[in-house]
């Protein structure tokens, strides 16, 4: 649950830091799994910056899990939940994507 103070500091912060929400078995399988990617695919020879992997979430479980099977998920769905719209989403010319 997250607590009236860790909302604050997100909405003051743009973040929230919460110890041990991923659990350490979590954590060795996503770290062995980048691992393994950047072995089998490591950035070119001189590139400096960042290097990214786009992945189906559908064939990488053990990176879907660090937010679908730990109670990451929850915590976000809680610290957005006051940006919540009341009603349905409305949708701009026909297409369904919410009006701005």
């Amino acid at each position: 649950m997250v607590s009236t103070e860790q909302l604050q500091a997100f909405g003051r912060d743009g973040y929230l830091v919460v110890p041990s929400v991923i659990d350490g078995q979590r954590q060795a399988a996503a770290l062995a799994l980048i691992d393994k990617l950047l072995q089998a695919e490591p950035p070119a020879d001189g590139h400096t910056g960042h290097h990214f992997y786009w992945r189906e979430t559908a064939d990488e479980p053990v990176l879907t899990e660090l937010l679908t099977a730990a109670p990451a998920f929850s915590y976000i769905s809680q610290l957005l939940a006051p940006l919540r719209s009341p009603g349905p989403p409305k949708t701009a010319g026909g297409s369904d994507l919410p009006a701005v």
